[in-house]
């Protein structure tokens, strides 16, 4: 047992741990070529971590927007094409990981010369600039998504219209990668709150746009199911789906609203989820459901007749 635990320890832990160490070296170099103010240094190093903190995040983020919208990625190789460098998504990925193993790689070896910090802390807190950074990343790369996925909805109405293509594929491309981003953004949102208890202006209003740009990712993939919904009817897998997306945007509402009003958002979105499954549960869900699937059908069937006759 207790080898198992230093064998965790020395593999992970520790070189996480000194992750941030080669930020911090690239930051002195620099600062011993370019002479500067002592505060502008430090605050340059603090974006360099926060930015080196995102991309192991961004290496999940990033392949669920390519999935979730075919238009994203064209638009994305189309940018990168435009620069005269040839892209493929592999090897973009490949040296998002090189990076991230050498950091490994790096906090391994410097923790063979620096043993770790025994000294006890309450609560690890990161510099605001750092995690503005951090966050920065992510809230641009959801402009960018969302820039390309407005202009290009017109064009997938027109192709459902034209029956080129099937309103179930148009429904289910993304829904999947959309709740994923949404739950991301929750961790990152609780994490970044954990981390930064003392939150001033500049964060609250970071974490009030990655939070409005969650919910405008939730509203995406609510919309999405609701034409799945509109076309095939209600399943109890549907039905609960709806659920976990109402519940994750009702939390991020009142985490927003905790941002600039103190109270426990967290407690009451966990009371209104847990009374809103219990009667979601205890319902009749089976007669319910089937008088809308009946309804849905006949409605179908009219529709069908008045166009057959037109």
């Amino acid at each position: 047992e207790w080898a198992l635990s230093d064998l965790g320890r020395g593999l992970f832990l520790h070189p996480f741990f000194n992750y941030g160490k080669l930020l911090s070296t690239a930051e002195n170099l620099r600062s011993c070529l370019v002479r500067s103010r002592q505060e502008n240094s430090k605050k340059f190093g603090q974006i360099l971590l926060g930015v080196g903190l995102s991309l192991p995040v961004l290496c999940i983020v990033l392949p669920l927007l390519v999935s979730a919208d075919r238009g994203f990625a064209g638009v994305l190789l189309n940018l990168i094409k435009n620069f005269s460098i040839r892209f493929t998504f592999r090897p973009w990925m490949d040296l998002l990981m090189t990076l991230l193993i050498a950091m490994y790689l790096f906090g391994m070896f410097f923790g063979m010369f620096h043993g770790p910090d025994i000294t006890k802390k309450k609560r690890t807190a990161f510099s605001q600039v750092v995690m503005v950074s951090f966050l920065m990343v992510f809230v641009a790369v959801y402009f960018f998504f969302f820039a390309v996925k407005v202009s290009g909805i017109s064009g997938a109405m027109e192709q459902i219209e034209a029956g080129t293509l099937w309103t179930s594929t148009y429904a289910r491309d993304g829904f999947f990668e959309l709740c994923g981003i949404a739950a991301i953004n929750f961790f990152m949102f609780s994490m970044v709150k954990w981390y930064s208890p003392q939150a001033a202006l500049p964060m609250k209003m970071t974490l009030t746009i990655l939070g409005v740009q969650t919910l405008a990712f939730i509203c995406l993939a609510f919309s999405r199911m609701g034409l799945y919904i509109g076309t095939y009817g209600l399943t109890f897998k549907r039905v609960f789906t709806c659920w976990f997306m109402g519940v994750l945007f009702i939390t991020f509402g009142l985490l927003i609203a905790e941002l600039w009003k103190k109270f426990n958002g967290l407690r009451i979105a966990v009371m209104i989820g847990a009374v809103s499954f219990l009667i979601l549960a205890y319902s009749d869900m089976p007669s319910w459901m089937t008088a809308y699937n009946t309804s849905f059908q006949a409605g179908r069937a009219v529709e069908w007749r008045i166009n057959s006759d037109s």
